[in-house]
């Protein structure tokens, strides 16, 4: 009768939210024992993840969280913590001694920017001149558009010097550009015939 009675407690107690360890210490018995009455009442056991926490014991485990944070500030960080946060590190980007907020100037003229949740990104970078051309018009730069800088400065990117076009018009442009060179050209050979820049060769 006793064995019934410990049975229906330990069952209780097990779907209460207690662990078969802290049931059999609160019938005083075997943890053995208690996993045998469950598995004969037919009740599976649970997953670590699966325990419930009463608010009281949650409130502790915060509690105990917070004195362990507060208790670790100011102290020197030991070989072994070096060696966690140096694996949590992994797979983000690198910020070496040379490290200037995330922005640096690219070979080929243009200006780099760290944005790694940026859908363009590359590598965590993205082109600064398409990040300021979306902030100023406040939308994304549509698909098959680039950026041009008017001025032919791929650096300066102000707002008023960044322009949306596409791939086709961006051809066309340098076309433009090339023809009104030609003839910048011939009026300045022109001129010389005037001698208007005594200076120029």
């Amino acid at each position: 009768m006793k064995k019934h009675i410990e049975t229906n407690k330990a069952i209780k107690l097990y779907n209460s939210g207690y662990s078969t360890r802290k049931v059999a210490k609160e019938l005083e018995c075997s943890q053995t024992a208690v996993r045998e009455w469950l598995k004969k009442a037919g009740i599976k056991s649970r997953k670590m993840g699966d325990y419930k926490h009463t608010e009281k014991q949650t409130l502790a485990t915060r509690e105990n969280l917070n004195k362990g944070i507060m208790a670790h500030i100011g102290r020197p960080l030991t070989k072994k913590h070096k060696q966690k946060i140096s694996i949590s590190e992994k797979g983000k980007p690198k910020r070496g001694k040379n490290y200037k907020g995330g922005r640096h100037l690219r070979p080929d003229g243009y200006v780099n920017l760290l944005y790694p949740e940026h859908p363009r990104a590359r590598n965590y970078y993205v082109l600064e001149h398409i990040v300021i051309w979306e902030r100023t018009y406040n939308k994304t730069l549509p698909e098959g558009y680039l950026i041009h800088h008017i001025n032919g400065i791929r650096s300066d990117n102000r707002p008023e010097n960044l322009m949306a076009v596409t791939k086709k018009q961006h051809h066309n442009l340098y076309q433009v550009y090339q023809k009104r060179i030609r003839e910048l050209e011939l009026e300045i050979a022109r001129l010389k015939q005037f001698n208007l820049f005594p200076g120029m060769p």
